[in-house]
């Protein structure tokens, strides 16, 4: 929105000012809503405008949970210890670096996903849609956990997923029940 109000007022987007009361009021409002989490994940590095950029356009009061986030993202420093992800892609990542064997990097992987899945708040429901190809390849024993996760209405409704996201889900890990490999997987209905 501010790239779009830069250029269509001939402004430098690093140097925007005379921006109206109610955007900046907007943004702010925005900003001081983030929590450490999504403040490092829309950081927008690789863009014209970044979120340092808008911190310091808008000045956000910081509220107890993103005021040491908003600090450390002026000051350039990591924000990752200052709140906890269990993002499955990044704990597989991480857990399958090291291992050198194969044996040693799928039972790294298998640990991985099983601490992300017996979270104690769980796995997001786009996360496990996404990964249960990984999930049935890596820690078959935890397929009883993820189902009943799955089935939990209220998580499955505030996850917001388009149903179209299920459906090409269960044709993935149908047809990788089809695709000669040693797992046995039965749908019931």
């Amino acid at each position: 929105m501010l790239g779009c109000y830069a250029a269509l007022n001939d402004k430098n987007p690093k140097k925007l000012r005379g921006i109206s009361s109610a955007i900046k009021k907007g943004f702010k409002t925005a900003l001081e809503g983030l929590d450490p989490y999504r403040i490092d994940k829309y950081k927008m590095d690789s863009r014209v405008i970044t979120m340092v950029d808008l911190v310091n356009l808008f000045h956000p009061k910081g509220n107890q949970a993103n005021k040491t986030a908003f600090q450390y993202l002026i000051e350039g420093r990591s924000l990752s210890g200052l709140y906890e992800s269990k993002i499955l892609e990044k704990e597989m990542s991480k857990a399958g670096q090291d291992k050198k064997d194969n044996k040693e990097k799928k039972e790294a992987l298998g640990g991985a996903i099983r601490d992300v899945v017996s979270n104690v708040k769980g796995m997001p429901i786009f996360n496990m849609v996404r990964n249960l190809v990984n999930i049935i390849k890596y820690a078959p024993d935890q397929i009883d956990e993820v189902c009943r996760q799955l089935t939990i209405e209220e998580k499955v409704l505030n996850s917001k997923m388009l149903p179209f996201r299920f459906a090409s889900a269960f044709k993935e890990v149908e047809n990788m029940s089809t695709d000669g490999s040693d797992n046995d997987i039965v749908f019931e209905s």
